[in-house]
C-alpha cells in the first residue's frame, strides 16, 4: 500500500460490487424466512425484550431488501453493525437552554444559526457547510466508469450537483473542472495490514485560485465496515507511523493522544498523497489559500485525522492560509486527550480568522454516537434538528430511539444537503 505518484490507483472493479452480493436487493432465503417467523412473533404479547429486539431487527433486515430499496451508501454498515454491540440508534438532543433562548440562563450553550452572526468573523456560514457536504458527496465517484452506478443515496446527490444524471457519471476529473477545481489526484488505497485489520481510503485533492481541497469518501460497503471493527486506541503520532503506512499498536500508551485504531489506519494510508499533492501548495506562500478538508461518514473520521496531521505538521499561525472543515455525520476520531488537543489548536487559530471547524451532524443520525465508549468529539457541533433549525454549538445528549437499521436514511447525503438548502431558503 501506498503511492505510486499516479493520479489515480484503481482498485478491481469486483472489489467493489462483492460485498454488495453479500447483502443484495434479492431477498436471501434465511431472510424470508427471518421475516415470516418475526411477524409470527410479533403476534405474541408476550414476548420478551431481547426477543422483541431480534424480531424488530429481522423485519427490517427482510423488508429493506424485499422491497427492493435502494441501497444507501452506509445501508450495510448499519445492518451488519445491528448484528454487533451497536444494538440501539441514539438521537442527539439540545440539553438545556440555547444562549439566545427567552429567559435563557448563564449556562445556557449553543445558538440557533443566525445569517448576520455567521457574516462576522468566526462565523459559520451555511454556504460553507454547503460546500463541505457537496466536496464529501463528490469524493464517492471518481473517475472510473460505472461507479455512480453503485451508490445510493449519494448518487441522487452528485446528479443534483452535477446538473443532471448524465453529466453526473462522466470523470471526477470533469465534474470538478466544471465547478471550477483542477484535480491534482483522485487516490484509493485498499490493504490488508493483518489480524483482520483492513485499509479501504478513497478520496481526492484538488485546487482553483483560492482553495486547495482534500475530500475523504465515507462508508460503502463491508470492506470499510470491517475498518470499523478495529475500534481499539492507538497513539496518534503519524509522523512516526506515516513510513509503515499503519499504526505502531502501541495500544495503552495514555500519556499523548489517541485515535480509534481502524480510523488512524485509513487516514495514515493517504498521508502520501498529502505530502505529495498537498503540502506543496501550501508551502507557497505567495498567495492567501482556503484549506478545506471534508468528509462523510468515516470520510469524517479520517479527515479529522488529516486535520490533526496538518496542524501538527504545517505552521497555519505565520502562513497566510486558512482551513475550512466539516465533516458530515462522522463518527468519533480519537480520545479525550487527542480532542482537547486538538480543539486548544482550533481555538487559537480561530481568534486569529484562520479557521473553521465544524461537526454536522443530523439529530437522528447514529453514526456520530459511535465509538459509544473512550472516544470524544472535536470541532464545533453544528446540529440540524428534526424541527428544521441549526444549532451552533449546542450541548447535547444521546438518548436511544429504536434500532440502528431505522436510521439508515438519515445518514445519506442527499438528507444532509437536503435539510441545509430547507435551512438556507
Amino acid at each position: 500500500m501506498g503511492c505510486n505518484g499516479s493520479k489515480q490507483a484503481h482498485r478491481p472493479s469486483k472489489e467493489i460490487e462483492e460485498p454488495r452480493v453479500l447483502l443484495g436487493r434479492r431477498v436471501p432465503a434465511h431472510l424470508k424466512e427471518g421475516r415470516m417467523k418475526a411477524i409470527a412473533l410479533s403476534e405474541n404479547e408476550e414476548m420478551d425484550p431481547t426477543s422483541r429486539y431480534l424480531n424488530h431487527k429481522n423485519q427490517n433486515r427482510a423488508m429493506i431488501s424485499e422491497e427492493n430499496t435502494e441501497w444507501s451508501d452506509t445501508s450495510s454498515f448499519f445492518l451488519e453493525a445491528c448484528q454487533t454491540s451497536l444494538s440501539s440508534r441514539r438521537r442527539l438532543v439540545p440539553k438545556g437552554q440555547l444562549k439566545d433562548s427567552p429567559g435563557a440562563r448563564s449556562g445556557a450553550r449553543g445558538r440557533h444559526y443566525n445569517a448576520v452572526r455567521a457574516s462576522q468573523q468566526g462565523g459559520i456560514r451555511i454556504e460553507d457547510l454547503m460546500l463541505g457536504v457537496k466536496l464529501a458527496c463528490l469524493a464517492y465517484t471518481d473517475d472510473q466508469r460505472g461507479t455512480l452506478d453503485n451508490l445510493g443515496g449519494t448518487r441522487k446527490a452528485i446528479e443534483t450537483l452535477a446538473g443532471g444524471p448524465e453529466r453526473a457519471r462522466r470523470p471526477l476529473t470533469e465534474i470538478l473542472q466544471a465547478l471550477g477545481f483542477t484535480v491534482d489526484r483522485i487516490f484509493s488505497h485498499t490493504a490488508m495490514l493483518g489480524s483482520l485489520r483492513t485499509v479501504d481510503t478513497h478520496g481526492f485533492i484538488a485546487h482553483n485560485d483560492q482553495d486547495v481541497v482534500i475530500s475523504y469518501r465515507g462508508t460503502t460497503g463491508i470492506v470499510e465496515w470491517l475498518t470499523d471493527l478495529a475500534a481499539s486506541p492507538i497513539p496518534f503520532q503519524p509522523n512516526l507511523d506515516q513510513e509503515k503506512s499503519s499504526s505502531s499498536c502501541l495500544a495503552g500508551r495514555q500519556s499523548q493522544p489517541q485515535a480509534h485504531q481502524g480510523f488512524y489506519d485509513a487516514f495514515l494510508a493517504s498521508v502520501c498523497d498529502i505530502n505529495q499533492k498537498l503540502m506543496p501548495q501550501l508551502r507557497d506562500t505567495s498567495r492567501p489559500k482556503r484549506l478545506i478538508i471534508a468528509g462523510h461518514s468515516i470520510g469524517g473520521a479520517i479527515a479529522m485525522g488529516a486535520l490533526g496531521y496538518l496542524l501538527q505538521s504545517f505552521d497555519f499561525a505565520s502562513s497566510p492560509h486558512r482551513i475550512l472543515f466539516v465533516s458530515t455525520g462522522q463518527p468519533r476520531f480519537g480520545d479525550d486527550i487527542f480532542a482537547s488537543w486538538l480543539d486548544k489548536q482550533l481555538a487559537s487559530l480561530r481568534r486569529a480568522g484562520k479557521c473553521c471547524a465544524v461537526r454536522l451532524v443530523n439529530d437522528c443520525d447514529a453514526v456520530p454516537t459511535v465509538p459509544a465508549s473512550g472516544y470524544r468529539h472535536a470541532g464545533k457541533l453544528c446540529l440540524l434538528t428534526s424541527e428544521g433549525e441549526l444549532l451552533i454549538g449546542p450541548e447535547v445528549e444521546e438518548r436511544d430511539v429504536g434500532t440502528l437499521a431505522e436510521g439508515v436514511d438519515e445518514h445519506r447525503t442527499d438528507n444532509y444537503l437536503n435539510l441545509l438548502a430547507s435551512i438556507a431558503t
